[in-house]
């Protein structure tokens, strides 16, 4: 089935990203206040580009398998 090799590559991204976003956030642990401000800045982007590639990837999944499910994330707004 193509859905089959299709999900099977999706479902390899998806793991492959949330390693990274792990190996982001452990990195984001370990900053103090003698930490370089831009090293901080840089980590917690990279976190916030990698959710979103994973969010897209789930979205793509639940389409791909006709799921109804759909992830919303909100952000309080000041």
């Amino acid at each position: 089935r193509p859905v089959s090799g299709e999900l099977e590559m999706l479902v390899g991204q998806l793991q492959a990203i949330n390693e990274d976003i792990w190996e982001l956030e452990d990195e984001a642990r370990t900053f103090s206040l003698l930490s370089p401000p831009e090293r901080a800045l840089d980590c917690l982007l990279s976190i916030s580009r990698t959710n979103d590639q994973r969010a897209r990837i789930k979205h793509y999944i639940n389409s791909l398998m006709g799921s109804s499910l759909v992830e919303m994330k909100s952000h309080k707004t000041k």
